[in-house]
């Protein structure tokens, strides 16, 4: 008997329990679809009013405090005015550089000032002093 219940148990909670996970999702699913709507819609009127479904960040109250700085500066003459390109330092001559001299100074062809070093190669055989012998060959 009590087997028998236990089973009995087992099926009704198998004949539902899908039903209900069922019924989840689908109410899950329109309540997020009844949403997406409702908030696109939302949006859309806040966008074309010039508002944003957003609050401002700390970082956009400042900007807008800056604009509000800056409006007013240019509206009224007598608040000191902010230069937009300030005096650079002239750069100096690098004391060490030598000026450039010209083979043909109307073609403006560089001398080369630096000497050709040598190449050091290790581990590799010297074939610009071959043996005495040629070949190879002793």
């Amino acid at each position: 008997m009590k087997a028998l219940i236990k089973g009995i148990g087992k099926g009704i909670w198998y004949f539902f329990t899908p039903f209900v996970w069922v019924v989840g999702m689908v109410l899950g699913t329109a309540i997020g679809l009844i949403m997406f709507f409702v908030y696109a819609i939302y949006s859309i009127f806040l966008f074309f009013t010039g508002r944003s479904l957003f609050k401002d960040l700390p970082e956009d109250k400042k900007v807008k405090e800056i604009k509000e700085l800056e409006a007013k500066k240019a509206q009224d003459p007598s608040m000191p005015q902010a230069n937009p390109y300030p005096q650079q330092p002239y750069p100096q001559p690098n004391p060490y550089l030598q000026p450039q001299q010209f083979v043909n100074p109307q073609q403006n062809i560089p001398v080369n000032n630096y000497p050709q070093q040598p190449v050091q190669q290790e581990n590799y055989p010297n074939l610009n002093n071959q043996s005495d012998t040629e070949g190879g060959h002793e």
